[in-house]
Parts: C-alpha cells; sequence; structure tokens
C-alpha cells in the first residue's frame, strides 16, 4: 500500500514520526524564545520600577511560572544551555528581589 507521498506503510510510518518529533522540537523551541523575551521584558519592568512599589506576590507568581516552564522545556527535548543560563538569571533576579525586601524591611 502507498500514502499519498508515494511511500509504503513502514517508511510513511516512520517519516511521519520524523515530522512529528521536528514539530514537537520545534514548538519546544519556539516556547523557549518567546519565554526568554518576556522574562527579558519583565526583568526590564521590575528593574524600572521603584522597589517600594514592586508587587512581591506578582513577581513570585511570574517566577513560579517560569519555572514550570524550564522544567517543561528540559523534559521535552530542548535541552541547552541556554536552559541553564535563563534559570540562573531568574534564580539571580528573585534572589536580588528578596534580598531587597528584606533590607527594606531592616
Amino acid at each position: 500500500m502507498l500514502s499519498k507521498a508515494g511511500h509504503s506503510g513502514p517508511q510513511a510510518a516512520s517519516l511521519l514520526s520524523e515530522v512529528t518529533e521536528v514539530e514537537k522540537d520545534l514548538t519546544l523551541r519556539c516556547l523557549l524564545w518567546e519565554s526568554l523575551q518576556e522574562w527579558q521584558g519583565l526583568v526590564d519592568q521590575w528593574e524600572a520600577t521603584p522597589f517600594e512599589t514592586l508587587k512581591i506576590d506578582e513577581v513570585q507568581q511570574d517566577f513560579a511560572r517560569f519555572i514550570q516552564t524550564i522544567f517543561l522545556l528540559e523534559k521535552g527535548t530542548v535541552k541547552t544551555e541556554m536552559l541553564l543560563v535563563i534559570f540562573l538569571d531568574m534564580v539571580a533576579v528573585y534572589v536580588e528581589i528578596n534580598l531587597s525586601s528584606v533590607e527594606c524591611l531592616s
């Protein structure tokens, strides 16, 4: 039996499997790129906001959401050094904000 592309059943199944895997990988890489852009936008926004007016609850929610995204990407096929860089940047920003809040309370 031939598929529309002229491939036999097992070859068509193998090709479809490869296409599905590439599509999954591209979807995850797009999520990585979009998340990186969104994260940078949030960091820029936080840095431009006077600390006293920063809503720590919202920062924590954003941070938790990005951690979930990183774990999703890590489970997928996107295992790059960029994930580590993003994670370390997120932790650094989070720690900086929390240390600033402790200093303000002192």
